[in-house]
């Protein structure tokens, strides 16, 4: 991680949609999409799967586009833009809200690795595999080691070919040949417009933060592209992947077992998931270290936000938490689809980005206002039992217009 200010704005970007596209790539073609579709395929049957797969990956790619288009035009990350919404000190308390996201994330990845290394080397303790790759993230962070983008040209095509031909040797020995028994899913458990939200809820704290990675794109027209080869195509197509991987594993999900049925030879599996973790880890411990820098300032080390943050998401993976992994993704809903709404409201609707500023010491020092809709959304996701994060959207969308509104017609009087 440089030693660089994050206030400061980019004077341009050096990526085209392919440099971009790689990162994005590198992101979705990873063992996590595997196990979100693997999870979601076990909700609902095969053709609400699909369709939901699909409709939820265009949706995230549109929203992501929509976020990250501020970065692209603003040249500063996610972190510092919430001082035009919330202040400069607001923008520190939302902050505090965006730290858990690539802890989560971390632990998660953390998880996965560890468990498919216990279901090759069983002997092995599970703490002990997550301290390691979590202590080796945190070292390639600290060193300024970008796993995302230094490896994404080797890892994402070789962890996508083996996946496709997994799949393809499992349907052909399934379904064909009839060698291999495959488990089918008929309950409709979730509706398509609840599955689609799923697929978005697996990326939502990464649309929060697209910011991060956009203000290095050349152009709109590249980052457009690159976000849909992304998460439009290949995350849709990992997500399906996970489905065939969950008719090898029935609701057990064990992704080892799934390349085995494919004939992949497990050690090679263990070096793909380890790949995987170390880059994934690197960027979200990224993101980590940006919003951790808004909060504390220019004085915080750059050693100090990932060495945290690894400590966290090391104790949160052993302690066994995300095994509730649709009720993570509900919390995490909650409080981003309210942030999401005043977010688009902000820089959509309410001035656009003329009445912004890319310098966080010109912005104001706060703002009570946005922290209502936000409160407003938060609560209503979490007391909801149907479409919480969809609705908490709209509602703090709403809620802040109309404030906003109001607030600016007692101002001209």
């Amino acid at each position: 991680m440089k030693n660089e200010s994050i206030f400061s704005k980019l004077e341009s970007g050096n990526q085209n949609w392919l440099s971009f596209g790689v990162v994005i790539a590198s992101f979705v073609v990873q063992i996590m999409s595997l196990s979100f579709g693997a999870e979601l395929f076990w909700m609902t049957d095969w053709n609400t799967f699909l369709w939901g797969v699909i409709l939820g990956s265009v949706l995230l790619s549109v929203l992501l586009c929509i976020s990250g288009y501020v970065g692209l035009k603003m040249r500063i990350p996610t972190a510092v833009q919430y001082g035009n919404i919330f202040g400069q000190v607001g923008a520190r308390i939302m902050n505090l809200f965006l730290l858990p996201a690539g802890i989560i994330w971390v632990a998660w990845m953390s998880d996965i690795a560890a468990t498919s290394v216990q279901d090759i080397f069983p002997a092995v303790p599970y703490w002990s595999v997550v301290v390691v790759i979590c202590a080796i993230s945190v070292f390639s962070t600290i060193r300024g080691v970008k796993g995302m983008e230094q490896s994404g040209y080797i890892q994402a095509p070789i962890v996508l070919i083996l996946v496709l031909v997994t799949v393809i040797t499992v349907c052909i020995r399934g379904f064909s040949k009839g060698t291999l028994e495959l488990q089918m899913n008929t309950e409709n458990t979730l509706s398509l417009l609840d599955s689609a939200v799923f697929v978005v809820l697996t990326w939502i704290s990464v649309i929060q933060l697209f910011s991060d990675f956009t203000c290095n794109v050349n152009s709109t027209k590249d980052m457009t592209v690159g976000t849909f080869v992304g998460y439009g195509f290949l995350n849709a197509v990992m997500m399906l992947a996970g489905g065939v991987f969950a008719m090898v594993c029935g609701p057990e999900y064990s992704m080892v077992r799934g390349f085995t049925a494919g004939g992949i030879p497990q050690i090679l599996v263990l070096v793909i998931v380890l790949l995987c973790s170390w880059t994934f880890n690197d960027r979200s411990f990224y993101s980590f270290g940006l919003a951790a820098s808004v909060v504390v300032g220019d004085k915080l080390k750059p050693w100090m936000a990932p060495v945290v943050g690894g400590v966290v998401a090391a104790a949160i993976a052993i302690a066994g938490i995300m095994n509730s992994l649709y009720g993570i993704l509900n919390i995490l809903g909650c409080l981003y689809a309210p942030l999401l709404g005043i977010y688009i409201c902000k820089y959509y609707v309410l001035g656009g980005l003329k009445d912004c500023t890319s310098d966080f010491n010109k912005m104001i020092k706060f703002d009570w206002l946005p922290f209502i809709p936000w409160a407003v959304g938060m609560v209503l996701g979490m007391t909801l039992t149907e479409n919480q994060s969809v609705i908490s959207f709209f509602v703090s969308f709403a809620v802040y217009f109309v404030l906003s509104k109001i607030r600016t017609a007692v101002k001209k009087k």
